[in-house]
C-alpha cells in the first residue's frame, strides 16, 4: 500500500513540475533576435516601436523618460513589486510592465493589441529586462533628454542601420 501512495504522489508531484515549467517559460521567453526597431522618436523622452524582424508588424513599444525630480511619478511606485523585477513595477497582466528604475529612470513598456502573442507578462518582463538597467541604476548626471535615453535601449537591429 505505502509503494502505491508514494508511487502516485511522485506522479502527482512530475505532473505539478511539468504544469509549472510549461506555464512559466516557453511561450513566455523573447528572442531578442526575432525583434527589430521599427520608428525611434526622441523628444523630451524616447518612443519606440518594437516589430517581429523583416515585417511591419508591430509587437510592443515603449517609452522611456528620465524622472529626474517629477516626484509625482517615484511616488507613485513607492511599495510597488514584482517578484520577477529588480526594481519598482506596476504590472497589468498581458497588457503592459512599466518599471522605474534608480528613483529616476522610467520604462513603459506596452505589448501591442494586434499583437497577442506579445501581450503575454512574461515576454513583457524579459523584454524589460533586456535594457541596459545597470546603466540606468549608475547614471547620476543631468536629466536627459529622449536622444540620449537611447543608450540603455536593448540591443535590437534598425536602430542606428
Amino acid at each position: 500500500m505505502q509503494k502505491a501512495t508514494f508511487k502516485i504522489a511522485s506522479l502527482l508531484v512530475a505532473a505539478l513540475l511539468l504544469s509549472a515549467c510549461n506555464s512559466s517559460g516557453g511561450s513566455g521567453s523573447v528572442d531578442l533576435d526575432d525583434l527589430e526597431y521599427g520608428r525611434v522618436s526622441a523628444f523630451s523622452f524616447l518612443q519606440a516601436d518594437v516589430h517581429e524582424a523583416g515585417t511591419d508588424n508591430r509587437v510592443i513599444w515603449f517609452q522611456v523618460f528620465d524622472q529626474k525630480d517629477d516626484q509625482d511619478t517615484i511616488d507613485s511606485y513607492k511599495g510597488r513589486s514584482d517578484p520577477d523585477l529588480p526594481y519598482p513595477a506596476k504590472v497589468a497582466k498581458d497588457m503592459h510592465v512599466w518599471m522605474l528604475i534608480g528613483d529616476r529612470f522610467e520604462i513603459r513598456l506596452i505589448g501591442d493589441s494586434n499583437a497577442p502573442a506579445y501581450r503575454n507578462t512574461r515576454k513583457l518582463k524579459d523584454f524589460i529586462l533586456s535594457f541596459d538597467l545597470d546603466a540606468m541604476e549608475d547614471y547620476s548626471g543631468p536629466k536627459m533628454e529622449g536622444k540620449d535615453l537611447k543608450q540603455f535601449l536593448p540591443k535590437l537591429k534598425g536602430l542606428n542601420d
